[in-house]
């Protein structure tokens, strides 16, 4: 197959105008000091499943905590605003000491008359970790997070506090009052019939699944506490010394050429008074809330695969989570301004180069290593297009506007092609090299001159939901054919040889994780 390849990209910003809230006080406060009342206004009292007992708690207080010997759990009325998950927002927050165990839940709500309804907050289902896992299903057959575990492990036998801020299934998980790196957003379903809240376990028919160790301390809120509000449940230490900071010294920012869309590189360095190994947390966020994260931990670096429009980056360094460093410099702010203007952002003439002319700066290779072979151009210049054999393919370099699926809502892959029908091969694809599941193609649709699809362009698309449609011309016949893919976020043209394609290529734009982009074959 014979491939001469132009890449033009347009870019649009999509502006979503967050929704207003009205907050409420705190609806519940199990103190666990002694007693299993609700010290809160909502008047939802827990009982004990199990041996009531108490010990020591987060913060020293005798007989502060509950202990939970791993056949023991509290059950807690639904007199007020409970089930939690029936609220429009909702924090749930505790302290938790307890060593990495199996599936066991801190908090949990399902139903006592069908085993099927869990939402369920706990620890890691393999116990490999002492991470914070979350599983919800809402009814049978319908999983819709199977175990996703935190970053960060608070279950290591020492006293840590989690807080878990719902808006309707956009959720933030905070570690310690630091919010965690991993997404743990959710599709809210209206139907959810629990009719138990328990921490310590899960209650059903019977009980199971019973967390061995202590909590104190835990808070229902019928609103999303902001991170201000979460760090403000958490008290520092008598202990905590007043000097010793730590300061950033320097940020270094690897950006794509012309501020583009792709994958934007910090390094952060910074230095402790007092010696102390450093924890760094690096993040990137935009105005509508996006936002992705490195750390809290020893890592000083973080690339991020940016789109358009205007991020903040947020750098904050300390020695000590629990003893928050005063120094104006353990934080910085950094506004990064993607261009988002429309621009040619890879042009691969490919004559007798791999070379990009385009402003991405995204050079093509040969995979698996060889030398390129040319051919006749579709206008004739000698050595003007790619020549591909059926085992080679051209992997692009990421260094501006690509991944291109991911970089932005709005892009056109255009591309002159010569080459027979033949069996679903690509001539344009974005895929992973860490997951084989998510694929963004343009290719070929059968080698069998009696199908009806023979010659015509395939597309397919497959993240959560695979998209698959063929053209209704034919750009496969031996002879060159221009193809242009015009996408915007799913409402999606097929132009051949100019002309607009019949065919309909409206799609629902699923979420893919690609990080390569190739021509003339996939790169996972």
């Amino acid at each position: 197959m014979r491939v001469s390849t132009v890449f033009l990209i347009a870019v649009f910003c999509l502006l979503l105008l967050p929704a207003g809230s009205v907050k409420a006080e705190l609806v519940s406060h199990w103190t666990f000091d002694g007693t299993l009342a609700d010290a809160g206004p909502g008047g939802n009292d827990g009982t004990m499943v199990g041996t009531e007992a108490y010990t020591e708690g987060f913060d020293g207080t005798a007989d502060g905590a509950i202990a939970l010997d791993g056949a023991s759990l509290v059950q807690v009325a639904q007199n007020t605003k409970l089930p939690a998950y029936h609220n429009a927002a909702f924090t749930i927050a505790m302290w938790v000491k307890g060593a990495k165990q199996k599936d066991k839940r801190i908090f949990s709500e399902a139903s006592s008359a069908d085993n099927n309804p869990l939402f369920n907050l706990g620890t890691d289902n393999t116990a490999a970790t002492g991470k914070f896992d979350f599983f919800f299903r809402p009814r049978q057959g319908q999983i819709l997070v199977n175990h996703r575990k935190s970053d960060r492990e608070p279950f290591d036998g020492t006293w840590h506090h989690v807080a878990w801020v719902d808006e309707g299934g956009t959720v933030v998980l905070y570690i310690d009052g630091v919010r965690d790196s991993v997404h743990f957003d959710y599709n809210h379903v209206e139907e959810f019939a629990a009719n138990t809240t328990t921490i310590g376990g899960i209650l059903r028919a019977t009980a199971c699944c019973f967390f061995t160790g202590a909590i104190d301390d835990v808070r229902f809120y019928d609103h999303a506490l902001t991170a201000e509000e979460v760090k403000a449940l958490i008290p520092e230490a008598d202990t905590c010394p007043d000097a010793g900071d730590t300061h950033i010294t320097d940020v270094a920012i690897d950006a794509p050429p012309f501020n583009l869309a792709g994958v934007y590189s910090v390094t952060v360095t910074a230095s402790d008074e007092s010696g102390d190994p450093i924890l760094y947390t690096i993040s990137l966020e935009d105005s509508q809330g996006n936002w992705q994260q490195v750390g809290p931990g020893g890592q000083n670096t973080a690339s991020f695969a940016v789109g358009s429009g205007t991020w903040t980056l947020k750098i904050s360094v300390d020695d000590d989570l629990f003893c928050h460093d005063q120094a104006d410099d353990a934080t910085e702010e950094i506004e990064i301004a993607v261009d988002d203007s429309p621009r040619l952002i890879t042009h691969l003439t490919f004559d007798g180069t791999l070379a990009d002319s385009g402003d991405g700066g995204n050079d093509g290779s040969i995979l698996p290593a060889a030398d390129a072979t040319y051919t006749e151009g579709f206008d004739g210049t000698e050595n003007g297009a790619i020549a591909l054999d059926g085992t080679a393919l051209v992997d692009l370099a990421h260094n501006g506007g690509l991944p291109i699926y991911t970089t932005t809502q709005a892009y056109t892959v255009a591309m002159w092609v010569k080459g027979e029908s033949q069996q679903d091969m690509r001539v344009f694809a974005e895929a992973s090299t860490l997951n084989n599941g998510p694929l963004v193609n343009i290719g070929t649709t059968v080698s069998d001159p009696n199908n009806p699809a023979y010659g015509k362009v395939k597309i397919y698309m497959r993240g959560s939901h695979i998209y698959t449609a063929n053209s209704e011309r034919v750009a496969f016949d031996g002879t060159w054919h221009h193809i242009a893919w015009v996408d915007e976020g799913g409402k999606a043209v097929m132009y051949i040889d100019g002309i607009r394609d019949p065919k309909d290529f409206t799609y629902t734009h699923p979420l893919l994780s690609v990080n390569t982009t190739s021509v003339g074959g996939i790169h996972r």
